[in-house]
């Protein structure tokens, strides 16, 4: 009868079960519902990993019915069901848990250092979120939410990543309630971090929500960062071609007396104010050399990417005869020689891109 109990839970088979357990109680055989399995697997974690509601239901009714504390021996056993995005099933182990007065160690971490909460912001299920923080609060446990896996990963990093609004100000709330600093400045392995996210999410939002957090906590945004990719907040704000974005950085620099970094250069040799002529975007071009001009900032207006753009040629390739003056005038206002004779990857000069385009006054 006991391999039968098995296999039924390992196979999913939910009526055999019941079956199994009727039997058992007429024959009066307690089945052992809290010994591992040759291979060291519980009765309940098998049932957990194969995501199974209604088999956890009935083993935790067996062993209420015969007085069995169903012990949840192992948190990787929740992250499990939380990894599964099911939170019934969570909700059934935390009413477990209360029912048979087990306290869950929800900081507790498995092999690759993830945690409930952490969990629950990777799957993106604020239903999750809340339910684990609402069993902590009811725990009078306070949650690490600063705490990161084997990826430097941690569950405010990881809402940015997930573009979820609703997450990042449940775990700003929790913070606040607690009073916890989250470490908004804090670095994954691919040194990505929330604000540089929210930017390349091009979500204004979030990163208005971002700055908001750190102002209260008077807490300096590392502005200024790069990933790996070499790509920074502002940069990527000119790749995105977000406007707003780039005026929501420059306030926040100007108010903290922070100096933005606007020459520098990206893996692909990309810079903002190439990005911004190659997206043909005059008032974006007219707010980087103002902001240039106001902090002493010579503009490398002739430098290339990797694949030979360069300000004055791509403004010539978009046919913007204004885009074309505004640099030149910005270089003989610095006394730059620009060069005319560059060509990009695809041969492309000046000369031929303004004869194609029939532009006699560029």
């Amino acid at each position: 009868m006991e391999e039968k109990f098995y296999e039924s839970i390992e196979n999913n088979k939910t009526t055999e079960l019941e079956k199994i357990i009727k039997a058992a109680d007429e024959n009066n055989i307690t089945l052992k519902i809290n010994e591992k399995r040759e291979y060291g697997q519980y009765p309940l974690a098998i049932a957990i990993f194969n995501n199974n509601n209604n088999i956890v239901e009935l083993l935790f009714e067996y062993a209420y019915n015969h007085n069995i504390i169903l012990d949840i021996k192992e948190i990787e056993w929740v992250i499990r069901a939380i990894n599964n995005g099911n939170s019934g099933m969570v909700k059934l182990l935390i009413n477990h848990a209360n029912k048979s007065n087990i306290n869950l160690n929800i900081n507790e971490k498995n092999k690759s250092n993830e945690y409930p909460l952490l969990m629950a912001t990777c799957k993106n299920n604020v239903e999750m979120a809340k339910l684990i923080i609402d069993y902590a609060n009811s725990k009078n446990i306070i949650l690490n939410i600063n705490e990161k896996n084997k990826s430097n990963e941690y569950p405010f990093l990881i809402a940015t990543v997930n573009d979820n609004i609703e997450m990042l100000k449940v775990i700003i709330d929790y913070a606040n309630s607690k009073n916890i600093i989250i470490d908004i400045n804090e670095k994954d392995k691919y040194n990505e971090f929330p604000l540089l996210i929210a930017t390349s999410k091009n979500n204004f939002e979030m990163a208005k929500l971002i700055i908001d957090y750190a102002n209260s906590k008077n807490i300096i945004l590392n502005i200024n960062e790069k990933n790996n990719f070499n790509n920074y907040p502002f940069l990527i704000s000119n790749i995105e071609n977000n406007i707003e974005m780039i005026k929501l950085i420059i306030d926040y620099a100007n108010s903290k007396n922070i100096i933005l970094n606007l020459k520098e250069k990206n893996l692909c040799n990309e810079y903002p104010l190439l990005k911004a002529i190659i997206n043909n975007n005059i008032e974006m071009v007219n707010l980087i050399i103002d902001y240039a001009n106001s902090k002493n900032i010579i503009l490398d207006i002739d430098e290339k990417d990797k694949y030979y753009n360069y300000p004055l040629l791509n403004a010539t390739l978009n046919n913007n005869t204004k885009m074309v003056k505004l640099i030149i005038d910005y270089a003989n206002s610095k006394s730059i020689i620009l060069n005319i004779k560059e060509k990009d990857k695809f041969y492309n000069d000046l000369l031929l891109k303004a004869t194609i385009n029939n532009n006699v006054e560029m």
